[in-house]
């Protein structure tokens, strides 16, 4: 079983998923994350701010499944 990861309030991607969580499991898989904002907009100019926004994409998409970057599989 798979779970399709959406962080509420973004809008939906077309022709990708933000994350997929297989459930009963431990593995999260994320694509597509760049520096748009939840509208799909790069508001962000410099490097630093794109990078930035990404990261925060990413984290909003693993607090979907509670997971988060620290999170292993050890």
């Amino acid at each position: 079983m798979m779970q399709i990861l959406q962080p509420p309030g973004w809008a939906k991607p077309k022709g990708y998923s933000n994350g997929i969580a297989v459930k009963g499991g431990t593995t999260v898989f994320i694509a597509g994350q760049i520096a748009f904002n939840s509208k799909n907009v790069i508001e962000e100019k410099t490097f630093a701010g794109q990078f930035r926004q990404t990261l925060k994409n990413i984290l909003a998409v693993l607090a979907k499944p509670a997971a988060s970057p620290s999170t292993s599989c050890a």
